[in-house]
Order: structure tokens, then C-alpha cells, then sequence
């Protein structure tokens, strides 16, 4: 099975994702960062629309070093055609990313010049 997503104007990958959340459902237009080792962050005011469920306050090192507080919410996305509960770190910016941890039986392929950006299950 296949996700297939996109690039956007300024070369970021991207994917849509469902977000199943207990006040309403969405599809999120996220950025695929390699640079960020979580599951997904997303804009604090969205996840309160959707209902995620506050979990945890929590660390985390930014690229330059420095570490800032985060705050974490729980919930589910339609993932490979399953639910799966996801840990979503709450965010400022208007930008929603998935991490690396999303990326663990899968295998990403990228090809800006056919604008194609494909997440593929690993066979068990």
C-alpha cells in the first residue's frame, strides 16, 4: 500500500493525513521533515478544534541547541488504512510537519522532477 503526497511551492515535501479527532475529522496538509524526530506537531489551536486529548508537557532540542518546553496531545490518524494513535507535539507556527518516528516500516521515496512524494509500507 501507497500514500502519495506532493511538493509545494518552495520544494517542501508534503503529505495529507486524516486526523481523527473526537470534536471533528480533517485532512492536514503536512511537510515531511527529516529534520524533526517526533510523529507530527501541528498548531495548537488546531488541535484543540479537533479534539486531541492534552497529554504531556514535555523537553525538546531545537537544531541549534537549545531547549524549549512543548506541550503534547494524543490521537488518531487514518494511517495505511488503520487507525493509529499518534503523539502530537503542539506548536505556534501555522505549519503542521511529520518526523522521522512516522517512518519506521516504511520507505520514503522523493522525485522533485516528477513532483511525486510516495510513502510505501515495508512487507512484513
Amino acid at each position: 500500500m501507497k500514500l502519495e503526497g506532493f511538493f509545494d511551492e518552495h520544494l517542501s515535501p508534503r503529505l495529507e493525513v486524516l486526523f481523527l479527532g473526537e470534536a471533528q475529522q480533517r485532512v492536514i496538509s503536512v511537510v515531511v521533515d527529516t529534520g524533526f524526530n517526533g510523529e507530527f506537531m501541528l498548531p495548537k489551536a488546531l488541535l484543540e478544534e479537533l479534539g486531541f486529548r492534552y497529554s504531556m508537557e514535555s523537553e525538546a532540542e531545537l537544531a541549534d541547541g537549545s531547549v524549549v518546553e512543548t506541550t503534547l496531545y494524543s490521537g488518531k490518524i487514518r494511517w495505511f488504512g488503520e487507525e493509529r494513535t499518534v503523539q502530537v507535539v503542539a506548536t505556534g507556527s501555522e505549519e503542521g510537519l511529520m518526523g522521522t518516528e512516522m517512518l519506521f516500516g516504511v520507505t520514503l521515496f522523493m522525485d522533485l522532477d516528477e513532483d511525486r512524494v510516495i510513502l510505501e509500507r515495508k512487507r512484513v
